[in-house]
């Protein structure tokens, strides 16, 4: 697939060797509008904490996340990663040591109180708001839309949803094949299905496919036919369909304030205790250690 991230105008950083775009939304939506209105193509990733987790140890998901050309922060995780990886790092062990741990309890304090410092080098970007924003940009400007769901009928759902939204909006929703961790399809059905779905996407030929298949079954699913499918933008979003369909309870908008979703979704058992860890504790450890050790 030829993509052309080198000549990209957008600002990038780096957390665990993982690309993630710095540049402010507004600048984003423009972008993305002109490369739709120039007839370019690109995919953009909404990467989390545990994604990253993830993509250190699959190759494969780490190279998908990297050859996006918009990778934007979902998840106030990544922005408290990257603030606190670049504060000070003594040479000292010792006092690195504790001076890590001093930074650590300022960015944690941050997160709840001071949000203007702590994203002041990487902004916070919501995969749901960024997809309601490039859905809103459709409808003002007639795009196209297609959204890929699973077997609960997730996209068509969410379709009914913005339909009543954006009454305008041209916008399609299509169940997509059963698929392994690899984004491949699980049997010779799904292999078939997969066929039909993409036959679908080309007809159409939509400015926006939104692809909701769960990482990293979706960023795989969508490298791997990049090049079958007709589109111009194309983004993962993971289980945002069912926020908007309203099958998924929204997190209070208080608790969102203070960014503390992952205790909300846990204690009311929408997320598995597993993957709030890895979001977590695990995922805090991780940025520890590899400060300490690699800088």
């Amino acid at each position: 697939m030829a993509l052309e991230t080198q000549r990209s105008p957008l600002k990038n950083v780096k957390i665990f060797d993982i690309k993630i775009t710095s540049t402010p939304k507004e600048r984003l939506l423009s972008y993305v509008q002109r490369k739709i209105d120039s007839g370019d193509k690109l995919y953009i990733v909404t990467p989390n904490p545990e994604q990253l987790l993830l993509a250190e140890e699959d190759g494969e998901f780490r190279n998908v996340l990297n050859n996006a050309e918009i990778s934007i922060p979902d998840g106030i995780g990544l922005v408290a990663a990257y603030k606190y990886s670049t504060m000070p790092r003594p040479k000292s062990v010792v006092k690195r040591i504790f001076a890590l741990v001093r930074q650590g309890l300022q960015v944690g304090k941050a997160i709840l109180f001071d949000q203007k410092w702590l994203q002041s080098d990487l902004k916070l970007i919501k995969g749901r708001v960024f997809l309601l924003d490039l859905i809103s940009l459709a409808a003002v400007h007639g795009y196209k839309c297609v959204l890929l769901g699973d077997e609960k009928r997730s996209a068509q759902k969410a379709v009914a949803k913005l339909k009543e939204k954006f009454p305008s909006l041209q916008i399609w929703g299509f169940t997509g094949p059963f698929l392994d961790n690899n984004g491949m399809p699980k049997s010779n059905r799904d292999i078939l299905s997969e066929e039909r779905l993409i036959r679908k996407v080309n007809k159409i030929s939509p400015q926006f496919l939104f692809v909701g298949f769960g990482a990293p079954k979706q960023e795989k699913w969508l490298f791997r036919n990049f090049d079958r499918l007709g589109f111009n933008c194309a983004m993962v979003v993971g289980g945002t369909f069912d926020y908007i369909s309203g099958t998924r309870r929204h997190v209070p908008v208080w608790i969102e304030n203070i960014n503390m979703e992952w205790i909300y979704r846990l204690l009311t058992g929408s997320q598995r205790p597993g993957r709030v860890l890895n979001a977590t504790f695990r995922f805090v450890t991780r940025v520890f250690l590899n400060k300490l050790f690699k800088g």
